[in-house]
């Protein structure tokens, strides 16, 4: 509490020089550099009102500024970080401050509250490490973000004390933010009355279900797309038993209609949970309690079964026995490989757990080495997911994308559903957003540290089509960017090139055969580019006002280029371009690939979530992909200057024309590396005006959908796609 102060020379842990008495001892020649009277004066140094601190420790030449300005993990670039810190939070200069009792008395936890500012700082005093638990109860249901690294730390339970544990005289920063419960808080659960379990499909049942409890359930599941159309009915429309190990648990198929548009199918196991784990599950996972629920007087929950062991470990044993459930009119069947089946030979106790990284699919890992994908929800279309794995698996060498090891269908006379897809697990570090985005924050770390800014920034050298390898970059770039980094994006382009190269192999096939480009295909993309124009710019002018400041420059700014957009969009009819159109990835970008330390794997081929599933099965360019991935590099180098709390608002404008030579270069590595995989296939454009024009329009339609996006869902986030479209458009640099 109170306000900070930092003497001249804290910053880089100058050192007192206590001999000189009084105050003299912190009033020495601040130390700039290396240089004579450590860069203070030029005079003769016994001309120095005090003389310069000589102690070897804090001597000039070790610790001064010019030095610890080079180094980013220096005392003052962490001093730089924590005054931009607490600048950004409000909180630590204006709230109130509340300690928050622990029973270890050397550590130190207080509180800090601004209006809906919350901060929480916990504080190691001694010097060796130390655990504290702390009663949190008062912050129940918030998550602790450290400020530094927007890491997430486990949310806080009701009456669960919350442990720390902090290295020797370390200090952590987090700011507490209200988890937005899918669950409406402190609602009454909606409740239903059984005298048996298997009552639950009498009619009166079912049309509670129906009427009163599965509609407000639905809209609080955060994998329910269906939010912002009005529901006008839910009905179940078929069900399955699957044997559990206590009770059966039923598997419902739901059909939801809407005001407008068509119906969606999604699928719901349903399980009766006893106490305790009724309890447990209500305070660790309420997303999956769907009701109360009393069986013949004994009270319980009626759950999402996905969240229970009981369905879980049946997946696993049914698709390994290839079961297959007779029904009336239908069968549920589970297939699985024999790796699978062995495994459960092998191991007695099977460890499942459920992933929450994924919102519109559910993914369950069994000891690290099966993952079951379920599909929430549903079409009678064949699942371009399960159908793009099972071709590469089965017919190509392709074998940088996890391998299938089994599927839930439910076969009707009139089409399958896919329930479920189950894959080897690949043990990755990361996925590649993550790895890109570490690299792209290391690379911006040095372009800080530099003593001396090129006055002029060198002109861009070569393009996406005509692009340099790694030694042929400005020398200052080839000292900023690792090289390291090269290689793995170009192994990235290798690898997205063997996908295209795999899925164009399936000749013999009519669902993944090539087919020719024609104008009159053409005319039809250009005519969906229009729609697109007048929807993302209607949408653009519509959310204006609400815009943060920073972006509204921005966001005019691309408003000003509408013709010049339809304009490029043009150039995709203005001849019959000589390719094919084969199957492709759909929604490729870098958290679509998993970085192994050495290689990437390429994962989820459902497609473009926004559109329907037979749209996702349909074969377009492969350039798509290519456009998307190198969009992909470009929200990485904005992300890192706009979304990342390290970054200074002072150091942007210095850092921005490095991140878009980084984006530059890197995306260049990328296509370099594609094309001279591919070399000569169909799938490429024959001659390079094409294939610029290909690339152009396809670049801007993805970001004139993310753009979309970005308004509708992360409004802060907007600013990366409309710096995306003003570089395309109006940079000199020709990109392609």
């Amino acid at each position: 509490p109170g306000t900070p102060v930092l003497y001249y020379g804290d910053e880089i842990g100058m050192g007192d020089n206590f001999y000189l008495g009084d105050r003299d001892g912190v009033r020495t020649p601040m130390q700039w550099n290396s240089d004579r009277n450590a860069g203070f004066s030029q005079s003769n140094p016994q001309r120095l009102y005090l003389p310069l601190i000589l102690d070897p420790q804090y001597h000039f030449e070790a610790v001064n500024v010019e030095l610890q300005s080079k180094n980013t993990s220096s005392l003052l670039w962490w001093t730089k970080r924590m005054i931009a810190m607490r600048k950004k939070y409000k909180a630590f200069g204006r709230g109130d401050l509340t300690f928050i009792p622990t029973e270890n008395a050397k550590v130190l936890v207080y509180t800090r509250t601004y209006q809906d500012q919350v901060m929480l700082v916990v504080a190691n005093l001694s010097r060796y490490s130390q655990a504290a638990e702390l009663d949190m109860d008062a912050y129940s249901g918030f998550v602790p973000i450290e400020v530094m690294s927007k890491n997430r730390f486990p949310q806080i339970k009701p009456d669960l004390p919350y442990l720390f544990t902090l290295g020797a005289h370390a200090c952590q920063c987090f700011e507490l933010i209200k988890e937005a419960s899918s669950v409406t808080e402190n609602a009454e659960l909606p409740s239903l009355k059984l005298k048996e379990w298997k009552n639950i499909l009498h009619k009166e049942s079912i049309e509670k279900l129906e009427n009163n409890i599965l509609p407000n359930y639905l809209l609080q599941m955060p994998w329910f797309d269906g939010k912002s159309k009005r529901i006008e009915n839910v009905k179940i429309t078929d069900c399955a038993e699957v044997p559990a190990m206590e009770n059966s648990i039923f598997y419902f198929l739901l059909e939801v209609a809407y005001q407008d548009g068509f119906p969606d199918k999604f699928q719901l196991p349903v399980a009766f949970g006893k106490q305790p784990f009724a309890f447990k599950t209500q305070e660790t996972c309420p997303n999956a309690v769907i009701s109360k629920l009393i069986v013949n007087g004994e009270e319980g929950i009626l759950y999402d079964a996905i969240y229970g062991l009981d369905l879980q470990m049946a997946i696993l044993e049914l698709a390994s026995s290839h079961h297959t459930i007779h029904l009336k009119n239908s069968e549920l069947v589970f297939e699985g490989s024999k790796s699978l089946k062995n495994h459960l030979k092998e191991h007695d106790k099977i460890k499942p757990r459920v992933l929450s990284a994924s919102q519109v699919n559910t993914l369950i890992i069994y000891d690290n080495v099966f993952c079951i994908k379920l599909f929430r929800k549903l079409d009678y279309v064949i699942n371009s997911d399960l159908e793009i794995i099972r071709f590469l698996t089965a017919d190509t060498d392709f074998r940088n994308t996890p391998a299938l090891e089994g599927a839930i269908e439910w076969k009707f006379e009139n089409g399958n559903l896919i329930l479920g897809m189950m894959q080897e697990v690949v043990q990755s570090n990361s996925d590649g957003w993550t790895y890109m985005l570490d690299r792209m924050n290391d690379f911006n770390e040095r372009v800080i540290a530099l003593p001396d800014m090129p006055p002029v920034i060198t002109a861009l050298r070569g393009t996406l089509t005509s692009s340099l390898i790694y030694d042929e970059m400005p020398n200052y770039l080839i000292e900023l960017l690792d090289n390291m980094v090269a290689n793995r994006v170009n192994t990235l382009g290798e690898r997205t090139a063997e996908l295209h190269l795999a899925l164009a192999s399936g000749t013999n096939s009519p669902d993944f055969a090539p087919e020719e480009y024609s104008l009159h295909y053409q005319r039809s993309l250009y005519s969906g580019l229009q729609a697109l124009v007048r929807t993302s710019f209607s949408l653009l002018n519509a959310k204006l006002k609400d815009l943060p400041e920073f972006e509204k420059a921005s966001a005019k700014e691309v408003l000003d280029l509408k013709q010049d957009i339809l304009q490029l969009f043009k150039t995709i009819y203005s001849k019959r371009i000589e390719v094919d159109k084969i199957r492709i990835h759909g929604d490729y970008n870098l958290e679509q690939v998993l970085f192994t330390g050495k290689d990437f794997y390429i994962v989820d081929f459902e497609g473009n979530p926004e559109r329907r599933f037979s749209e996702r099965r349909i074969k377009r360019s492969a350039m798509r992909d290519v456009a998307s991935m190198i969009r992909s590099f470009n929200y990485v180098a904005y992300h890192s200057l706009y979304a990342d709390n390290q970054i200074r608002e002072e150091d942007i404008e210095k850092l921005l024309p490095f991140a878009e030579q980084w984006y530059h270069y890197v995306s260049g590595f990328f296509m370099k590396s594609y094309l001279d995989t591919v070399k000569d296939a169909a799938f490429v454009p024959k001659t390079k005006e094409d294939l610029n024009t290909m690339l152009q329009v396809f670049l801007m339609e993805k970001a004139l959908n993310e753009l979309i996006y970005e308004l509708n869902n992360r409004p802060d986030w907007v600013i990366i796609p409309l710096r995306g479209i003003i570089y395309m458009i109006k940079s000199n640099i020709k990109m392609v």
